[in-house]
């Protein structure tokens, strides 16, 4: 880090900083990090889209000072104050906002960033939903750092029964599809076995390819696609990256070397792409659609 600028920065922390925050508990994070936590922290700033939402579904929302410039959801999300991008976010800004807490995430954020902010006298929290079953577990974590304990055990235990619902409801003797999450598709990266929306699709009743690969989003041309043979296409549509008739058209094209019709089925991206609350939904969504394409002649 540069001088001037860290000098800048410890300036706005001597200077800006309430002299008297709260001395709360110390709790360690999702990430082996002791964190001292303010009681009932009033001025937090999120890092990234899925921990707004979490600190949102957990009743917290009005405790947001700052948040990441793709924290849209929910719509109060959008009129908060922002701090920078998820992988980009300005140091000084997020000091200069005086958070007692600032929770960031290993989906998205720099670990040299964050370790930045600890060295700036700053707590940090870090989440790490790697899988779906993590994300209900950082929803709990959250809670109990958070002194919301018994709000986080009733959201997660509706998410969990709405898992078990989903679960139930399935045929489990029926073939699971062979599906390929298209993370992106303009260059194709994909979403692998080990990863959140590969949990939720497997639960949905899926077989998920490529079930191997050195990197857990892997980018593959037409011949990779080829290789591990899909199904399904599992393509996530959003603001940021819809679905036109040409893109359709292109990556149903893919298939034209498989021995089977490739199908195509969309969700709506944010819930299956960001480790939050929604994801739950997305489980859903998938599920139905993977159904009605059994169902279908």
């Amino acid at each position: 880090m540069r001088p001037i600028l860290l000098l800048t920065l410890l300036l706005l922390i001597g200077c800006g900083k309430p002299a008297a925050t709260p001395v709360g508990r110390t709790v360690t994070d999702e990430v082996g990090q002791s964190v001292t936590i303010p009681t009932a922290p009033q001025r937090i700033v999120s890092l990234a889209p899925s921990v707004t939402e979490m600190l949102f579904s957990l009743g917290l929302g009005d405790r947001l000072v700052g948040v990441t410039t793709y924290c849209d959801f929910p719509e109060a999300a959008q009129s908060i104050p922002k701090v920078g991008s998820l992988q980009g976010f300005s140091l000084e800004t997020v000091v200069g906002m005086k958070p007692d807490l600032v929770i960031a995430t290993t989906e998205g954020n720099s670990a040299a960033e964050i370790a930045r902010l600890r060295d700036l006298g700053l707590s940090v929290y870090t989440t790490a939903p790697r899988t779906f079953a993590g994300i209900l577990t950082s929803l709990d974590h959250l809670g109990a750092a958070l002194g919301v304990e018994a709000r986080a055990k009733v959201l997660t235990d509706s998410l969990r029964r709405r898992i078990a619902t989903v679960t139930a409801s399935r045929d489990t003797t029926a073939r699971r599809p062979r599906l390929l999450i298209v993370v992106s598709h303009d260059p194709l990266y994909a979403a692998t076995v080990g990863t959140f929306p590969a949990d939720i699709a497997q639960l949905a009743g899926a077989r998920v390819v490529p079930e191997r690969s050195p990197v857990t989003y892997p980018q593959l041309d037409r011949e990779g696609v080829i290789a591990i043979r899909p199904e399904v296409l599992l393509v996530p549509v959003g603001s940021t990256n819809p679905l036109d008739q040409r893109t359709r058209a292109s990556l149903l094209g893919l298939g034209s070397g498989l021995p089977t019709r490739l199908q195509l089925v969309t969700v709506p991206a944010d819930p299956l792409l960001r480790p939050g609350p929604r994801a739950v939904a997305a489980l859903e969504t998938l599920a139905a659609a993977l159904d009605s394409l059994r169902r279908s002649p």
